[in-house]
């Protein structure tokens, strides 16, 4: 039979509410983003629509897994990992659907790596990043993306996966740090 996990204290569930809150933050403005992209034309609606429900969706499924983690039996650093997941698959939909600022979206995969860096065991800081920088290059190579591959675009992919990279970086000193620390 599977042990139990006690419940978390009220502090702690707080604490990481308040973090689902920031997420949500973020994620309603990027929404507006992409109202916006649409608004202009500048994307289909039934593109744009997609790229506001996904993470409308996702806010609501990881509300009900933080408040009932301990009951399923879900461990903090699992939820944590499953939530960078889904922020980094949010991330590269939206460099996918805001063609305008595409390359500025790909700023956001070292934030979310930094962020979760507190949250995971080193091991997990560096696959997570290794899997947001591999689903970024797949992406940024795929033939959607091709015809953006010039001049000053390329600039920017480049530099975004400089950014990356040194997030990455940091992204495991910080766990190690805190691994330690715990």
């Amino acid at each position: 039979h599977p042990v139990p996990m006690a419940a978390p204290s009220p502090d702690k569930l707080r604490r990481v509410l308040s973090y689902w809150a920031a997420t949500a933050v973020l994620y309603f403005f990027c929404a507006a983003l992409v109202f916006h992209e649409i608004s202009k034309g500048l994307i289909s609606p039934g593109l744009g629509w997609t790229a506001v429900a996904f993470p409308v969706v996702g806010l609501g499924i990881f509300y009900i897994l933080i408040r009932s983690a301990h009951r399923l039996g879900i461990p903090n650093w699992r939820l944590a990992y499953s939530q960078a997941i889904f922020a980094i698959a949010y991330d590269l939909l939206l460099y996918v659907v805001l063609q305008h600022v595409h390359a500025a979206m790909l700023i956001g995969l070292p934030v979310i790596i930094v962020f979760c860096a507190f949250a995971l065991r080193p091991r997990q800081t560096v696959a997570l990043a290794a899997l947001g920088i591999g689903i970024a290059l797949f992406v940024g190579c795929s033939a959607l993306s091709l015809r953006l591959l010039a001049g000053p675009v390329l600039v920017a992919r480049l530099g975004a996966l400089a950014v990356m990279a040194a997030g990455l970086a940091v992204a495991r000193e910080l766990a190690v740090a805190g691994h330690r620390v715990t």
